[in-house]
């Protein structure tokens, strides 16, 4: 990454703590303090799950998910991490690769530009293995929209697309080292 792109993602990023910043400023202001106090809970759980992305020792893949809403203009992207430290180095450029090729494929489906996603990082005992498991929820939805926009594509690891009540599930499993 050359300086002009971290000078970028620092803009962005400081752009963003900015407007918690104004929106606790303004609340604080106006007397509101159950808003203050909300919203301050609201940005320490955010940056709580920021460590725990950056615990994950992926920096492509963390700074892939940090800025995914500034990438995709139209999509929003939410994302909890149930475990610390663990090292996915040695997979972040397949795990960083197989994310960015997945929301290609998405990006030209017009009937998905609007939903938000949630992305649910967590350890599956069951395979050993770090799952990702991305969900959009719309009762419109088809699971067989997603397996088509995925067909014929290769990933590093293979992705199973299910649906579950009102919700598409999209997920893969990255092996523990």
């Amino acid at each position: 990454m050359d300086e002009h792109s971290i000078i970028h993602f620092i803009i962005l990023y400081r752009h963003d703590l900015m407007n918690h910043l104004q929106l606790l400023s303004s609340f604080h202001n106006m007397g509101n303090i159950t808003n203050v106090e909300n919203k301050m809970n609201e940005i320490i759980h955010y940056y709580n799950e920021e460590r725990k992305l950056f615990s994950l020792n992926a920096p492509k893949l963390t700074l892939y998910l940090l800025f995914f809403n500034h990438h995709y203009a139209n999509k929003n992207l939410t994302y909890h991490v149930e475990i610390d430290n663990v090292d996915l180095s040695l997979e972040d450029e397949k795990i960083y690769n197989q994310n960015r090729q997945m929301f290609s494929s998405f990006k030209d489906k017009n009937d998905f530009v609007m939903y938000n996603w949630r992305l649910h990082i967590h350890f599956c005992n069951k395979h050993n293995a770090v799952k990702f498991s991305y969900s959009i929820s719309n009762e419109q939805i088809e699971e067989n929209d997603f397996k088509q926009l995925l067909d014929n594509k290769s990933f590093a690891y293979p992705i199973q697309v299910i649906k579950k009540q009102k919700c598409i599930l999209i997920y893969f499993f990255v092996p523990s080292k």
